[in-house]
């Protein structure tokens, strides 16, 4: 059995089981060469699984909906902040941005990717302070870059994880980007 033939609560479990061992053991998990190499795909993976909706009713929903249950794109967000506050930054970031991951999601020509790939980033700059700090520049970038993109929920994903960097980064980013976040917003 794969684990994609497994029921998606199943598979929910054993991502929570690997992230609850990264929180209760980081130094630990931090030697786990294979933990490492495919948390982060697995948790992009999972965010990838987007439901698809008529835009108009996805436009009319907020997210305080009372849906409790857990979609594999929660499960991925949640993985990816755990994480990113267990591990640590330094080894954190390096997961997410290495090129075949964020990087390449984010020119991906289908919009699920470049969504996920947004969506990482927000999730991860709480636990990635000091190296989403020391790259601000190229991530500012980036975002800005996709508040242009020609879906709406990549649109919304890059103003989601400017609003998020704001929260985490606060006056680092506010006064070394205002300049560029407020026109492109505007």
């Amino acid at each position: 059995v794969t684990a994609a033939q497994l029921e998606d609560e199943t598979r929910f479990l054993a991502v929570e089981l690997l992230v609850t061992m990264a929180e209760q053991a980081p130094s630990m998990m931090r030697k786990q060469q294979l933990f490492l190499h495919n948390m982060v795909p697995l948790a992009l993976q999972l965010m990838l699984v987007v439901d698809e909706v008529d835009l108009a009713e996805w436009n009319a929903t907020s997210g305080d909906d009372d849906d409790t249950d857990m979609t594999s794109l929660d499960v991925g967000k949640d993985c990816l902040d755990r994480m990113a506050l267990s591990l640590g930054g330094k080894t954190m970031f390096a997961l997410a941005f290495r090129q075949d991951l964020v990087p390449a999601f984010l020119e991906h020509p289908d919009w699920k990717y470049r969504h996920a790939a947004l969506s990482c980033i927000s999730q991860v700059a709480e636990g990635c302070k000091k190296q989403m700090t020391e790259n601000m520049g190229a991530i500012i970038d980036q975002l800005i870059a996709r508040f242009v993109d020609p879906h709406p929920r990549v649109r919304w994903a890059a103003i989601n994880a400017i609003g998020q960097l704001e929260t985490d980064l606060g006056p680092d980013l506010q006064e070394q980007y205002h300049a560029k976040v407020l026109p492109a917003l505007v």
